[in-house]
């Protein structure tokens, strides 16, 4: 199997075009030594298969933040058949000065001139052939969207994997000469320029009073739409899981032939655990669908200019935006995700910062408490849960800028162009979403519910899910610290703990010592034990306190100090009791219901 790097700058349709070539066949690991995410996949080139490795966006081989480093470090350690460069036609220029400096590596190596009709609207037009016999390698005209149109690349790249591995004749080591010949080969190449309008709608996403004001109302509407289009999927999946699981079990129980403790564990464990979790995957679905769109659409880039002037004055900066709007997916590969940031002070506190931004396993928790005790105003109170960690969040990075007392980094960042994002880049890595989280509901979560049920069973001879269980011991043993909250039931206090472990398992948990998989039995015994007011406190507690051990381990490996690792848990814990004690407070004086 041939084995090929893809690399290429930001914003070149890097990730479009690994999708359109491996397809269903990637798969997501870390680089080995590394906690960074790494994509591989497969492609076929008639009957040869290709392993392509998707290295992280960088400009140049010296790097100069983590992510970079990954870049430089796979390159020396692996050895590859050939190298894929994607380029942008429409910025050729500053695409080159990677191709230099691969090409004092290894003449392995194709370049792919994606964004060609972008080009072409810019008025440039650019002669592949000459650029090819300048650099002695092979450029191919591409359209990363489309696998159809990709089949001349791919024989280069097979062409290119069988040349020896010789280094460019001329080294041009200094950054002057580099630019000196690309700028010479440019001239040669393109034959027609001319200026393109900048884009109307910067107008508006780039003003610096008008631009967050225009963010904060997509996001609110992103909440909205996430309701309106979810509400009847979510019924679909209740008709499709929980009626035929729940009738099985039944079915099971009245058959007679397992013992009492069996279909306890299938009725009162797994299905109620997994269940409750299973029924919030359309709005996961569909949150996770529509941030990849704004951010394919190049959106989200214009966000972290905009931003960063408001950003630096709490110590985070627009490139600490980035990882920050990843943890509303997960908080693990958000924090992964502070390599681009290359101040060490500024990336810790962003490291910090981010357990606070709302991840995708505490969306059930806010659909499920929200649904029961606000269904009319469901998708604000979710939008109000994602808006307050946002802001606390920032707050934690002022105080820790303060602690540490660090300079503000500057900014450099390039703006994509505005596209109509790809539907299959948009199934795909929403289908990746729904995966890791599906995976979770199997492992985790199934696991969780197990021990749950055991503890809830246990000693033998007590009722299932009472005081006197091992669960109920627990339970009550930690509902009493919440009573200034508002609630103080054993089974909330339960699931606060288990949640540690991963936020899914507070829903799970509930439904497992409640006995109730089925999520309207769910909601009522909820409402049973909360009040509107403790019901917006509970929530509040689960946003802010200890993210799950992933995130603390992942905390761990990238602040590499355990005492920075438990001095953020203890934090973590006292902001989310103080701020939940004040939502609490000022819900109860108001009234809320």
């Amino acid at each position: 199997m041939l084995r090929v790097a893809l690399i290429g700058n930001p914003n070149v349709g890097k990730s479009s075009l690994f999708n359109s070539l491996t397809g269903e066949t990637q798969k997501v690991a870390n680089w080995p030594g590394k906690t960074i995410e790494c994509k591989r996949g497969v492609c076929k080139i008639g009957a040869e298969e290709v392993e392509l490795f998707d290295l992280p966006g960088t400009y140049s081989l010296s790097p100069f933040s983590e992510d970079e480093k990954v870049v430089q470090e796979t390159l020396n350690s692996i050895k590859f058949d050939a190298i894929l460069q994607i380029a942008d036609s429409s910025n050729l220029e500053r695409n080159l000065y990677l191709t230099l400096e691969l090409l004092e590596k290894t003449r392995k190596i194709v370049v792919a001139l994606n964004m060609d009709d972008v080009a072409i609207k810019e008025g440039l037009k650019i002669d592949e052939e000459k650029l090819s016999k300048i650099f002695g390698i092979a450029f191919v005209k591409i359209d990363a969207r489309k696998p159809k149109s990709l089949g001349a690349l791919l024989l280069k790249i097979t062409e290119a994997a069988g040349k020896p591995a010789g280094k460019s004749k001329t080294t041009h080591t200094e950054v002057k000469h580099r630019y000196q010949l690309i700028r010479e080969a440019v001239g040669e190449v393109i034959t027609v320029r001319k200026k393109l309008a900048d884009s109307w709608f910067d107008k508006f996403a780039l003003h610096p009073v008008i631009g967050p004001i225009l963010f904060f109302a997509i996001m609110f509407a992103v909440f909205h739409l996430t309701f309106l289009i979810s509400e009847p999927l979510s019924s679909l999946v209740d008709l499709v899981w929980n009626t035929p699981t729940t009738a099985f079990v039944s079915w099971i129980g009245d058959f007679g032939l397992f013992p009492v403790w069996f279909v306890s564990l299938l009725k009162d464990g797994i299905v109620s655990g997994i269940g409750s979790v299973v029924s919030f995957f359309p709005q996961i679905a569909v949150m996770m669908f529509l941030l990849y769109f704004l951010e394919d659409s190049g959106y989200l880039a214009r966000v972290v200019v905009v931003l960063d002037g408001f950003l630096k004055r709490f110590g985070l900066g627009g490139k600490a935006f980035i990882p920050l709007l990843l943890g509303f997916g997960c908080n693990v590969p958000a924090i992964m995700a502070t390599r681009i940031v290359q101040d060490k002070k500024t990336r810790l506190v962003t490291i910090l910062s981010i357990p606070f931004m709302s991840c995708s396993a505490r969306l059930p928790v806010y659909i499920l408490f929200a649904g029961v005790f606000f269904p009319d105003n469901a998708a604000n109170v979710i939008f109000f849960m994602y808006l307050l960690g946002f802001l606390i969040a920032i707050l934690s990075a002022f105080l820790f800028k303060s602690i540490l007392r660090k300079e503000d980094e500057e900014l450099l960042i390039e703006l994509p162009r505005y596209h109509w994002p790809y539907p299959k880049n948009l199934y795909i890595e929403t289908k990746n979403s729904l995966v890791h989280f599906a995976k979770r509901a199997g492992t985790v979560i199934f696991a969780a519910s197990v021990v749950v049920w055991f503890i809830s069973s246990a000693p033998y001879g007590v009722a299932y899910g009472s005081k006197d269980s091992v669960a109920g011991i627990i339970g009550s043993t930690i509902a009493p610290l919440f009573s200034p909250l508002g609630f103080n039931s054993w089974q909330a206090g339960l699931a606060l703990l288990n949640g540690m472990v991963a936020k899914e398992i507070v829903v799970s948990s509930m439904a497992t010592t409640y006995g109730l998989g089925d999520k309207a039995q769910l909601s009522h015994a909820i409402a049973q034990q909360f009040t509107p007011a403790s019901a917006l406190a509970f929530i509040t507690f689960v946003l802010l306190y200890i993210p799950c051990f992933a995130t603390m381990g992942t905390i761990k490996s990238e602040t590499r100090s355990w005492k920075i690792t438990l001095l953020a848990a203890v934090y973590y814990v006292i902001v989310a009791y103080v701020a939940a004690f004040a939502v609490f407070s000022v819900a109860s004086v108001f009234g809320v219901h």
